[in-house]
């Protein structure tokens, strides 16, 4: 938190840095989870207008990153009960791709995949959606995944294992699918 006479300048200059370091994060982590761009663009945009507003307040009880994650979180949970999220179209997610020097054949290759993932993210359940976008993409720790989905490390470990499990059968049935494109850990669940 900041000391009084700090001021609203040393405010904004953090949270500049704060958009600056995390934008791309929340929006692929929002963008994962409800899989249609303008949705998740708006919902990226609220959910730092909410960081910046609440900035102030920030205890420092855990990292900055995993208190802004956990708002994107809720405000993901918020905007699915206020409305519910239609249909992905099969090109929605491939806007996240980035640009590569790869052949067009590489890139196609790599659009299809990233369709069939999408696709597949969207089958399952919420939680198991949101623990894989968490440790699978975005990296964070198990720990950190709990403070961000306010349970235990435990259920983490379990959802995180049990999401794996469908994601990886899903996939599977589909022979086309490239593995080596495959972004989540194929081994060593519960670290």
């Amino acid at each position: 938190m900041l000391e009084p006479g700090e001021g609203s300048r040393a405010l904004e200059e953090l949270f500049h840095d704060l958009y600056d370091r995390y934008f791309q994060d929340v929006y692929n982590f929002v963008a994962y989870s409800i899989s249609r761009k303008q949705d998740a663009e708006d919902l990226t945009q609220e959910v730092f207008v909410k960081a910046y507003r609440g900035l102030a307040n920030f205890r420092g009880d855990s990292e900055m990153r995993t208190w802004l994650f956990a708002i994107a979180r809720n405000t993901i949970r918020n905007w699915i009960v206020r409305k519910k999220p239609l249909p992905s179209t099969e090109d929605e997610f491939l806007w996240q791709l980035p640009e590569t020097g790869d052949s067009p054949e590489d890139v196609l290759e790599e659009k299809e995949a990233m369709r069939k993932l999408q696709h597949a993210l969207d089958q399952i359940k919420d939680t198991y959606r949101t623990v894989i976008v968490l440790r699978g993409i975005q990296g964070f720790s198990v720990k950190e995944t709990a403070d961000i989905m306010g349970c235990s490390e435990t259920s983490v470990k379990v959802t995180h294992f049990r999401a794996l499990r469908k994601l990886r059968s899903m996939l599977a049935s589909d022979p086309t699918f490239p593995i080596s494109l495959h972004p989540l850990p194929s081994k060593e669940v519960g670290t």
